[in-house]
């Protein structure tokens, strides 16, 4: 994606300049979040983009997950030209039974290495 740098993260100018790549970004971001959820990426590969305290709980989150998840809309809101909160509409779809919709939000902070993710707060039930 065009902005991006090899690490998987957003640049800042590409942020300042075009806010909707940086929402299509966080949007595949997301995406990638909701696959360690259904057990088809291993948190790890998320290293690059979310802070180690972030990391362990999605390891610990992913035990705990069940079902399909589908990323279905993402909102944004810049607080600071370093930092962007995020809050996303997410399809769960249980192994048995209907799906429903669930809430996710996060937020997001410019640090040397670049784009990281230090809040994200899934429901409980994830």
């Amino acid at each position: 994606m065009t902005g991006s740098s090899s690490s998987g993260t957003l640049e800042m100018d590409t942020v300042r300049a075009d806010p909707e790549a940086a929402r299509q970004w966080l949007s595949h971001f997301l995406v990638m979040v909701l696959e360690v959820f259904d057990h088809r990426r291993p948190a790890t590969q998320l290293r690059a983009m979310v802070s180690a305290r972030l990391l362990s709980a999605l390891v610990t989150r992913s035990l705990r997950a069940h079902g399909c998840h589908r990323l279905h809309s993402v909102h944004t809101c810049w607080c600071a030209e370093d930092v962007v909160e995020f809050c996303a509409t997410v399809w769960v779809t249980p192994q048995s039974g209907p799906a429903r919709a669930m809430a996710l939000a996060g937020r997001m902070e410019h640090q040397r290495k670049g784009w990281i993710t230090t809040e994200l707060r899934p429901p409980g039930n994830w």
